[in-house]
């Protein structure tokens, strides 16, 4: 199960992992993946091209496309694409 709050747009082509939440007003790029248990907070804005690692807390927008991990995600290495 998944929680997709109030006001959150999905961009195409994203996946996201089992028991992660997505709460209100998020903004969410093309060819993102949302690993499984993470929690995007209220109001971000993730860009494409993100991976958000399991467990990890986005507490912020993310701006640069890559790999997040961590609570509260952090960059880990960028997107070669």
């Amino acid at each position: 199960m998944n929680g997709f709050a109030h006001d959150s747009r999905l961009g195409k082509f994203c996946s996201i992992g089992p028991m992660a939440c997505v709460c209100g007003n998020v903004k969410v790029g093309d060819f993102n993946r949302i690993g499984a248990g993470s929690i995007i907070r209220d109001g971000c804005s993730l860009v494409s091209k993100i991976t958000v690692g399991a467990g990890s807390t986005v507490v912020k927008s993310l701006t640069v496309s890559g790999l997040y991990i961590g609570t509260p995600a952090i960059l880990k290495s960028m997107s070669k694409i």
